[in-house]
């Protein structure tokens, strides 16, 4: 699958994230959205409790982030 600028910034720093599903986060699975929120809560790039967040609100979340890596 063909991946654009941030999914290459985000599988250049965890590299686990290289079989995703889908190259954008609005088509991404909710397991796959809550996996990369973990790791950007852990390294800091996600602020804030994302578990219980909808799915939209949680994209939008995982995007943002990871654009301002």
């Amino acid at each position: 699958m063909k991946f654009g600028k941030l999914f290459t910034k985000l599988i250049a720093k965890y590299p686990q994230f290289a079989t995703l599903s889908n190259n954008k986060f609005s088509l991404l699975t909710y397991a796959e959205l809550r996996t990369i929120a973990r790791e950007l809560r852990a390294d800091g790039y996600l602020v804030g409790n994302y578990t219980h967040d909808p799915f939209n609100v949680l994209a939008n979340k995982v995007y943002n982030a990871v654009k301002s890596m």
